[in-house]
């Protein structure tokens, strides 16, 4: 399998838009983050002997395909990314913006909602404990479960907490997100 890298147009003017309403400090703080997030993936994914083939960087997300890895050996790689990014987090008196983007993405990326890692994660285990059938319905349950979580947890703070709109626009654009295919990290 040929090694490749690439970063697609929509992300260069994601990014570039970006620049407009976020100050450059906080974007770069979010690329060292979600860079380093893939770098634990990639780490992880050598360290149990898979092979990277390529790595895409797009407008939904990271893609690395990946092959020769176990059930239990893909656990840890989902896990890798996440856990990496929340270990910067260890780091936030020297470098405090790039902590809180690496604790958010982590945190984000932990949500047992597949593609997410943490759905990825869930799925590894219950595939090495449950029965197939089962294991369908507790990610499932799991997912939604999740999501629904999100959306009241929006309402409560424009409600209950007062806090205007702003917490319901956010739940629902990351169950929009998520429900629309962040593409899948590390699957062929």
């Amino acid at each position: 399998m040929g090694r490749k890298g690439f970063v697609t147009g929509t992300v260069l003017l994601m990014m570039a838009l970006t620049l407009l309403v976020v100050p450059l400090q906080w974007v770069m703080a979010f690329i060292m983050a979600a860079a380093f997030h893939e770098f634990c993936h990639y780490g992880a994914v050598r360290l149990c002997g898979g092979d990277v083939g390529t790595l895409w960087v797009g407008s939904c997300g990271a893609r690395m395909e990946v092959e020769g890895l176990t059930i239990g050996k893909e656990l840890i790689c989902a896990l890798a990314g996440p856990l990496g990014s929340l270990s910067l987090l260890y780091l936030a008196r020297w470098i405090p913006r790039t902590a809180i983007c690496a604790g958010a993405h982590g945190l984000y990326n932990l949500l047992p909602v597949y593609p997410l890692d943490g759905g990825r994660a869930l799925q590894c285990l219950t595939e090495l404990v449950l029965p197939e059938r089962v294991g369908k319905i507790v990610c499932r349950v799991a997912q939604w479960g999740c999501l629904t979580g999100l959306l009241f947890l929006g309402f409560y703070g424009a409600f209950g907490l007062g806090l205007g709109f702003a917490p319901i626009l956010g739940s629902v654009m990351v169950i929009v997100r998520v429900s629309n295919g962040k593409i899948p990290c590390k699957l062929k």
